[in-house]
């Protein structure tokens, strides 16, 4: 009878503490930041705490990178918080050699040199195929590859992680492209991933090539409530983004949030 309840004991102890692991799940998830104001706001820190940030992808300003302010950084190492500097420009990707990004790297490159906390890498947003009206035909897809090759050799060579944000069609232009892209351009792909109705279907390759190098991957939630193809509550993509979790079973598939600014008004 003594061994039973001990038994007894021991599986009510064991679903105790598995319910309170499933309630306090560890999250790493992004945040984009496209406005320096953010570096000042209270809101920031509460948007950090209430969805379980722990990489940022700020924005910073030229001036703010020649400075010698690490104030902001500082308290962003209190928070146990990796920074990331995010820019980018439509032509950058087609400049010869990839000028625009590697003197982007440098800026943050001088400004670790003076800051106690350093930035741990550099995000390129760069969408140089917006203006064409053909994109299959007018986009060179082949110099962006190449470019973003360039930058990301570039960038280890300087001690940096790089992080390139693409959307979700780049497969439908040339498959063996993307491959290339993800296996020799970048640490990290953060995908546009905005079809509410598709997610999962929407990056099956784009995870196949993270897998297969050994690659980190986020897919962005567009803050984007009441909006039509958006999702209406932070509930919605929680839902979604467990979905996606459970089919692919990828460690290294995180959540990235569009972006502060929405948040901030939400």
């Amino acid at each position: 009878m003594k061994k039973i309840l001990l038994l007894c004991l021991g599986i009510f102890i064991l679903i105790v503490m598995v319910l309170l692991l499933q309630d306090n799940k560890i999250e790493n998830n992004i945040l984009y930041s496209w406005n320096m104001s953010a570096l000042t706001d209270n809101e920031l820190l509460d948007i950090i705490d209430k969805y379980h940030i722990s990489t940022l992808y700020q924005d910073f300003s030229t001036e703010y990178l020649k400075s010698q302010d690490d104030t902001f950084m500082i308290y962003m190492k209190n928070k146990k918080i990796e920074v990331y500097h995010l820019c980018g420009e439509k032509e950058w990707t087609l400049e010869k050699n990839a000028i625009s990004m590697k003197k982007e790297i440098d800026k943050v490159v001088t400004y670790n040199q003076r800051s106690s906390y350093k930035i741990k890498g550099i995000v390129f947003d760069v969408e140089p195929y917006q203006n064409e009206k053909n994109i299959e035909e007018n986009f060179d897809f082949p110099l962006y590859v190449s470019n973003m090759k360039k930058a990301y050799k570039y960038s280890k060579s300087k001690g940096l992680k790089m992080v390139i944000a693409i959307p979700i069609w780049f497969d439908n232009i040339n498959e063996k492209l993307l491959e290339e892209l993800i296996k020799d351009g970048c640490d990290e792909i953060s995908l546009m991933n905005y079809n509410i109705k598709y997610t999962k279907e929407h990056m099956k390759k784009e995870l196949k090539y993270a897998k297969k190098y050994n690659k980190s991957i986020n897919t962005i939630y567009e803050i984007n409530f009441g909006d039509d193809n958006y999702f209406s509550s932070y509930k919605e993509i929680d839902k979604d983004f467990e979905k996606l979790q459970g089919y692919y079973g990828y460690e290294k598939l995180r959540k990235a949030y569009h972006h502060y600014d929405k948040m901030k008004e939400d």
